[in-house]
């Protein structure tokens, strides 16, 4: 587990409050939320997906539950191939044909069953691998769409960020978001 500092750092993972990121280029984003999909659609797509990568003879070694943007180069490599007739035999035309559907499934699974999950309320938070981490929220549970990018919500609105991209993660305790919040709303309650 994680250990409290008297600078305000994390006690334990129930003290996630919030984090920061800063990304290669050295630049900080706080981030308050992180969208999560429904466990259930990204499992399908995995189910699709697999099988047909192990079809074109892809490892999935590597790839993320979805996969990578190189999955993506290489199902159009193979549909490429298929068109120009360097792909024969139908078990081939069915696993590009089968990811064509992963990829449109995930592709509706981004754009309509994603959630924005506060950092806090991200189970296994503290793990550096984004596929660790879930949300349990009435009955369904969430988890990270499998690929390299995180949405988040910041104080300039929501972002996606490539995890490669990360260099240092900083949580914020629960204490510390308080504090800073109570900060915020004293200052913009101010008299001018």
């Amino acid at each position: 587990m994680l250990a409290e500092g008297t600078d305000g750092s994390i006690e334990s993972a129930e003290e996630v409050g919030a984090m920061r990121v800063m990304l290669s280029s050295g630049a900080w984003i706080h981030v308050g939320r992180i969208k999560l999909y429904v466990a259930a659609k990204v499992a399908e797509i995995a189910a699709i997906q697999a099988p047909a990568l192990r079809v074109l003879g892809h490892s999935g070694g590597m790839l993320g539950v979805i996969g990578t943007p190189s999955m993506t180069f290489a199902a159009e490599a193979a549909a490429l191939s298929l068109v120009g007739g360097f792909i024969a035999g139908i078990a081939q035309k069915q696993a590009v044909e089968a990811l064509r559907r992963a990829q449109s499934l995930y592709e509706d699974m981004l754009m309509q069953s994603g959630r924005f999950f506060e950092v806090e309320d991200i189970s296994k938070i503290t793990l550096p691998k984004p596929g660790a981490w879930f949300a349990d929220c009435d009955g369904t549970r969430y988890v990270h769409g499998g690929d390299d990018f995180l949405w988040v919500d910041t104080p300039q609105g929501p972002v996606t960020i490539n995890w490669q991209h990360i260099s240092v993660v900083r949580f914020v305790s629960v204490a510390s978001k308080s504090n800073s919040a109570a900060l915020a709303t004293t200052a913009s309650s101010a008299p001018q």
